[in-house]
Formats: structure tokens, C-alpha cells, sequence
């Protein structure tokens, strides 16, 4: 936990060093490290960090699990506050993934919001879409609304499974 807690200080000492979006996705884990500690200053830096940036990542190509965790940490901030802008946040970083996603309910590793949703990268990396599937689960609970559920279900099977077809090696084991 004191290794946490001298990550977290690091952090908030550093953090105005970038304008890189990549330093929301702490936010979770900042939340994480004030619930477990018991103090607020990671919490405080959390709110800070996601106030700053917003949905930064909207204006560029993002990493999908990026994306999809920073989705996430708002949806996280609207249960601690009650206040819906970053309610508003989660929703609006959803649709944008959501409008990138695959037929299978996977995504791409990178996901450029600066083009058409149809030129997003093809790639597939199981991080974004555990990612992806966990916010949708996340939502569910938040929001009662079952297109998140039935998204999740969406992702889990078929992209999952989609994601780790291979050819059957009958010599294998016997």
C-alpha cells in the first residue's frame, strides 16, 4: 500500500507535465488507491486530472482499452458525486466507441476519433475488449438500461470466442 501511495504522490506531483490524455487512465486506479488508504488527496487528484482533460481522447486516435477505461472512471465519478456530467462523459465516450466497434462486439487496438468510425484499425487485442465488455457491465449496473447487458453478452460470445479460434491440433495430447 506504501508503494501505491508513493506511486499516487509521484503522480500528482507530475502529472501537469503532459497534456498527453494518457494520464487518465490513473484515474481509476487513483480512485481505487482513496477508497483502499482512506485518503482523499487521490481522490481529489482523480477529479482533478478527469475536470482537466475531460474526453481528450475524443480529438485523436486512441488506444481502445484507453478509451474504454477512461469511459469507465467517469461512470465510476458519477456513482461517488451523483453528478451527471461525468454520467454524460461515460455515455458520450461509449457512443464514440461503440460507434468503432465490430460487428462481433469487439474493438480495434486503435480507435482514431478523428476519422470515420469505418477507419478505425482492424487489429483486435483482448485488452480492449475486456475492457470494453467491463465497462458495458459497469453501465448495466449504473444505468438498468439492458443494451449494456446485452452488449456484454454481445462481446463475451462472440468476440471472445471470435478473438481465440485456432485450428485443433488432433495430435495434440493424444
Amino acid at each position: 500500500l506504501e508503494a501505491a501511495k508513493a506511486r499516487g504522490r509521484y503522480i500528482g506531483r507530475h502529472h501537469s507535465e503532459t497534456s498527453h490524455f494518457y494520464k487518465s487512465i490513473a484515474l481509476l486506479p487513483l480512485l481505487e488507491l482513496a477508497a483502499v488508504s482512506g485518503d482523499s488527496y487521490f481522490q481529489d487528484l482523480a477529479f482533478e486530472i478527469a475536470d482537466e482533460q475531460g474526453l481528450a481522447f475524443l480529438k485523436l486516435a486512441a488506444h481502445g482499452a484507453a478509451a474504454a477505461t477512461i469511459a469507465d472512471a467517469h461512470l465510476e465519478m458519477y456513482e461517488l458525486t451523483g453528478d451527471r456530467r461525468y454520467l454524460d462523459n461515460a455515455l458520450e465516450g461509449w457512443q464514440a466507441v461503440r460507434d468503432r466497434m465490430f460487428v462481433t462486439g469487439g474493438l480495434g487496438e486503435v480507435l482514431d476519433f478523428t476519422k470515420p468510425p469505418s477507419e478505425s484499425d482492424v487489429l483486435c487485442e483482448t485488452c480492449q475488449v475486456s475492457w470494453w465488455l467491463m465497462l458495458n457491465l459497469h453501465l448495466s449496473q449504473t444505468t438498468g438500461d439492458p443494451k449494456y447487458m446485452d452488449l456484454a453478452e454481445r462481446i463475451l460470445y462472440n468476440h471472445f470466442a471470435f478473438s481465440h479460434l485456432f485450428p485443433v491440433d488432433k495430435n495434440i495430447n493424444g
